[in-house]
C-alpha cells in the first residue's frame, strides 16, 4: 500500500482542530464556515 502524499497527510492533521475551533466558535454565538463551503466551486491549496 503506497502511503499518502504529504499534502494529503497535513490536510487530514487540520481536521480535528477545525472542528473543535467551530465548536468554540458556536458555543460563543458565532458562526463559522471554512474557505471552501463559502467557495464549493474553487480549488485550495
Amino acid at each position: 500500500m503506497k502511503p499518502k502524499k504529504k499534502e494529503t497527510m497535513a490536510k487530514d492533521k487540520d481536521k480535528p482542530f477545525k472542528s473543535i475551533f467551530r465548536q468554540v466558535l458556536a458555543e460563543r454565538g458565532i458562526i463559522w464556515q471554512s474557505p471552501s463551503e463559502l467557495n464549493p466551486h474553487v480549488m485550495f491549496d
